[in-house]
């Protein structure tokens, strides 16, 4: 690998990674600005964790010649990626708005 592709992919992965957390954020702000529980830092860092998963698994090496293993593998994160999420989900429907704290 060259410097010049190890640094457009440094480069590439940047992006991805500010693009995330900019959504994420964006997301976070319109909930902050509804007064709904989970604002922007909490989406932020959800977004951001979400996407070095994915981002850390379509670039582990041994993926890269196997498509069919990558789609598997791609399939796997987005599942794990959609149950954290859920669960995040769950603990703002149990949360207690009132007296600021989660039941149950």
């Amino acid at each position: 690998m060259s410097e010049t592709s190890a640094s457009f992919d440094i480069l590439d992965i940047a992006l991805r990674l500010g693009a995330a957390v900019v959504v994420g954020m964006v997301i976070g702000l319109n909930r902050d600005l509804a007064n709904q529980p989970i604002g922007v830092r909490t989406l932020g860092l959800v977004s951001l964790g979400a996407a070095i998963v994915a981002i850390s698994t379509v670039h582990f090496r041994g993926l890269a010649d196997h498509p069919d293993a990558l789609s598997r593998v791609v399939q796997g994160v987005i599942q794990g990626i959609m149950a954290g999420i859920g669960f995040i989900g769950a603990g703002v429907i149990l949360r207690d708005t009132e007296a600021r704290t989660v039941k149950g």
